[in-house]
């Protein structure tokens, strides 16, 4: 490696040092440090969390669970100046009554045909100083039992104060979860370019786009801010999220089958399958009334622990296949999600809730960043790089210089023509032409200064374009070009390589594009490829 080279990766690395290092830092200030502020006037947009209340838990068999919970307290006379009452509710519905007289509910739509529950919901109830002293009765009729044990916490104050704590608590998620959505159709949008402009289709792509954007479409759908945020139809945000988790199995396994090869990559795009059956069967439960996506949850969270355990178990055991050392190299990335998806489950049956997964979501933002670059790196070389010789391809050539501005003066246009390969692959076998091709570009590599394009237009003819170039200095390129091919030739024996070249300087045909000085180049190139066969021929006949 040159001292350039050297320099430029030691910068490379410590850039990527200091920027991990003030990412790290970032985070240590947003969750671990602040501030104290102290103040002894009384602001109306303050709030407060209602403790002195009693609670009873009712058997009603006319309700869905069978039972329902009534919540009561007086409204003291120091509060009565706040201006709501909001609690939150997780698959429940909610009558409040002051002094035994209704005054807000919260239910099913009697229109709805497929939806068995709210979701999760706010309820916010309007007070005035009216209400001071009268007692307030929170009934709250859970749609399932698993919701018959959920508490929920009732604040008393500002709508506004309340609203904007509840949304700061989830910024931070919010915001990973937008860009898990962003990231998603970035990777998304760079395949369907490679697919429409440069024809190569890579389904691993689409596959980890789509399961980016469903992650952080779940994630936010499932904040506890969310249904203040969309507080037009927060009922869709909670079959939104279960609905999610049936899914995003699917083209995480799809994603991870594309790293093996052959029948090792059968297992997963079985249980794939078998998850697309299971999604369906559940969608058609919940259309038919058989059954909620919320009943069915455990049936998710089961599929989602296998998708995320069985292809690094599999990565682990496998041996040999091509993109294995890839995968081991990736497989703590994956470590880490499947840890924050266990913890979060795990955090759901322990605590019904499931805020605690923003580790997670950063590790696999970090991961399919990784996936993203290399993919990129990978699909440009296919597209671009000549398989044989490594050099830039015909395609390459034309991205580049497909357009029709005229040259910059002091540009020059050669075409080359390794003469004699279809002989050499006649007489002594492809191989021995395919190492005739590499030992011929690798010589036009290192003979070339690097500022130039050199790319294999096809077969054995080679397009370089030279900048800031006179004919002196050309002739002195093609001098020590043709002393190296000699050497070569020297050094390695039968069959020798030869080659035909024909340039042309853009001073010469002013106002020429770059297909069309190539082409010039190629008419000489070929009319020395004419004279040299004659030379051969007469001196072999």
């Amino acid at each position: 490696m040159n001292t350039p080279n050297r320099y430029r990766s030691l910068a490379g690395l410590l850039f990527s040092v200091a920027l991990v290092l003030f990412l790290l830092f970032f985070l240590y200030m947003i969750f671990a440090e602040n501030i104290s502020v102290t103040s002894t006037l009384h602001s109306p947009h303050e709030y407060f969390l209602v403790e002195d209340y009693s609670c009873t838990q009712v058997e009603d068999p006319s309700t869905p669970a069978g039972v329902k919970k009534e919540y009561r307290w007086i409204i003291q006379e120091d509060h009565a100046s706040e201006n709501c009452l909001c609690f939150f509710m997780v698959h429940q519905e909610a009558h409040v009554y002051f002094d035994g007289q209704l005054v807000y509910s919260m239910t099913l739509g009697e229109d709805n045909r497929i939806g068995r529950t709210i979701s999760s919901n706010w309820v916010t109830v309007p007070l005035s100083s009216s209400e001071a002293g009268r007692e307030i009765t929170v009934v709250i009729t859970p749609f399932f039992k698993s919701g018959v044990d959920f508490e929920p916490e009732f604040y008393q104050g500002s709508h506004y104060s309340i609203a904007f704590d509840i949304i700061a608590r989830d910024l931070p998620q919010m915001f990973i979860a937008t860009l898990c959505m962003v990231l998603g159709v970035i990777i998304i949008g760079v395949q369907l370019y490679f697919t429409f402009r440069v024809h190569i289709r890579r389904l691993d792509l689409i596959y980890l786009g789509a399961f980016a954007f469903m992650l952080g479409l779940w994630r936010i759908t499932d904040l506890k801010c969310s249904p203040l945020l969309f507080s037009q139809n927060p009922m869709a945000l909670g079959y939104i999220s279960i609905g999610i988790l049936f899914l995003i199995g699917i083209p995480f396994l799809l994603f991870l089958s594309t790293f093996f090869t052959g029948k090792k990559s059968v297992p997963m795009l079985i249980l794939s399958l078998l998850y697309s059956v299971l999604a369906a069967g559940a969608l058609l439960l919940q259309l038919c009334g058989a059954a909620d996506f919320r009943q069915m949850l455990p049936l998710s969270h089961v599929m989602l622990i296998m998708a995320v355990l069985f292809p690094m178990v599999t990565s682990l055991l496998i041996k040999g296949d091509r993109h294995t050392r890839y995968i081991q190299q990736s497989w703590k990335f994956s470590l880490i999600l499947t840890v924050g998806v266990l913890f979060d489950i795990f955090l759901f049956y322990l605590t019904d809730s499931s805020s605690y997964i923003i580790f997670a979501l950063l590790a696999f933002i970090v991961y399919s960043l990784v996936v993203l670059v290399a993919s990129i790196r990978d699909t440009v070389r296919k597209a671009y790089v000549d398989p044989r010789t490594g050099l830039a391809n015909k395609l390459r050539w034309n991205d580049l210089l497909g357009d029709n501005a005229p040259v910059a003066e002091g540009t020059a246009m050669l075409m080359m023509d390794l003469n004699g390969l279809k002989q050499i692959n006649d007489n002594y076998g492809h191989d021995t032409g395919d190492e005739a091709l590499l030992r011929f570009s690798g010589i036009l590599r290192g003979l070339f200064p690097s500022s130039s394009l050199i790319s294999r237009w096809g077969g054995d003819e080679f397009a370089i374009m030279m900048q800031d170039m006179t004919p002196q200095k050309l002739e002195r390129y093609l001098e020590a070009f043709s002393d190296a091919v000699d050497q070569s030739n020297a050094r390695t024996g039968e069959p020798h390589l030869y080659f035909a070249v024909g340039y042309a300087f853009a001073a010469d045909y002013p106002g020429l594009n770059h297909r069309q000085l190539l082409s010039k180049a190629d008419e000489l190139m070929y009319a020395n490829k004419k004279r040299w066969y004659a030379q051969r021929n007469a001196a072999q006949g």
